[in-house]
């Protein structure tokens, strides 16, 4: 699950990159499918994440996921990480579900 946690907003987020760079010279069809096609893997992805959760036994359904270290100083360490637990699990499919 933390291999590819970092794919549901990122998926989107190159949607978006390549639209915003390149929406002016590709065709307008081509620019809908990029856009469909990037939220639609964030979607594919979130349902993988939300097979695995159910996987783990109830008390362990809550896991924190390092995406990379933003500070690190001495003993201070500030960390970009997702938590995926049932809740977020069911808004990031709402909002990918919805959204595709």
């Amino acid at each position: 699950m933390s291999d590819y946690v970092w794919l549901i907003p990122g998926f989107p987020l190159l949607g978006a990159f390549i639209n915003g760079l390149f929406g002016k010279r590709l065709p307008r069809a081509l620019v809908g499918v990029i856009g469909c096609l990037t939220v639609a893997a964030s979607f594919v992805v979130s349902v993988l994440v939300y097979l695995e959760l159910v996987m783990l036994p109830r008390n362990r359904q809550s896991v924190t996921t390092t995406l990379y270290t933003w500070i690190a100083s001495g003993d201070f360490r500030a960390d970009v990480s997702a938590l995926i637990d049932p809740l977020s699990v069911f808004m990031i499919l709402v909002v990918s579900g919805v959204g595709f």
